[in-house]
């Protein structure tokens, strides 16, 4: 899917719970099939977890600057959030704030789709991947 001539750029971030190896690990998963779901429909996607397989060798700041430099470049955010998360609600400022792209909050949790700061600064909030994906197809 194009946008101004290019391939829209989606980054697909989201909650990776820290609770669990095996939560961790299914929530990886999840993130692929839904990556792979999106290139399929022809958007490319940049994921935070590109090259990582966890953040384990990684710096603190390596991350963040790393995931800033992929907003900044993205045309819109796609954020898988089945929990509240800092780093989420981070990444959905910076998108809102200083990259100034769209932002589609996939949740079925309340507490995530009932805060204020969610429903201020998400583009919009959805339930599911396919509810994004119509939703993007609005935007272009």
């Amino acid at each position: 899917n194009k946008r101004g001539g290019h391939t829209m750029i989606v980054y697909l971030g989201g909650t990776f719970p820290k609770h669990s190896k095996r939560a961790f690990d299914l929530c990886v998963e999840h993130h692929s099939k839904i990556s792979a779901k999106l290139q399929g429909y022809g958007y490319k996607i940049i994921t935070p977890l590109r090259g990582k397989g966890g953040s384990e060798g990684y710096e603190p700041n390596e991350i963040v600057h790393r995931d800033e430099f992929d907003l900044d470049r993205a045309d819109i955010m796609i954020c898988l959030m089945v929990e509240p998360s800092i780093g989420s609600s981070m990444e959905i400022y910076r998108a809102r704030e200083i990259s100034q792209i769209p932002v589609i909050v996939v949740t079925n949790n309340p507490e995530v789709s009932n805060h204020y700061w969610i429903q201020a600064k998400a583009t919009k909030v959805v339930k599911t991947i396919n509810e994004a994906i119509d939703f993007l197809s609005w935007l272009e």
